[in-house]
């Protein structure tokens, strides 16, 4: 029986599905990725997810492990295709936003917010 993760777990019946690919992200996230320059720290992404046919799909979420380029101390940023970044300062609240996400909800507030 294969290891399932909570991630895994959190996107069963959803649609939802990781990128594996070693290519190129969702056609549809380019837009994004340019005109916010969201490699910018040159570190690429941790995550990737995306709805559909990962071709055509206009869903997806990309996830970045340089949060605090962006916002002091932040660990992560959190990249999506209908609510722009979201900054997360643990690994507890990324996983909360993405299993939101995942359900089709707006992403929470990180309670570990720091400016």
């Amino acid at each position: 029986m294969a290891y399932k993760t909570q991630i895994d777990i959190a996107m069963e019946g959803t649609g939802w599905k990781e990128f594996k690919g070693i290519d190129q992200l969702p056609t549809s996230s380019h837009i994004m990725i340019k005109s916010q320059d969201i490699f910018r720290s040159q570190r690429g992404w941790f995550k990737a997810f995306y709805n559909g046919d990962v071709n055509t799909t206009e869903k997806w979420i990309i996830v970045t492990p340089d949060g605090g380029y962006y916002k002091v101390f932040a660990k992560y940023m959190i990249w999506c295709h209908d609510e722009g970044a979201s900054a997360c300062w643990t690994t507890k609240s990324m996983k909360a936003m993405l299993f939101a996400k995942f359900k089709g909800l707006k992403m929470p507030f990180d309670p570990d917010y720091q400016t």
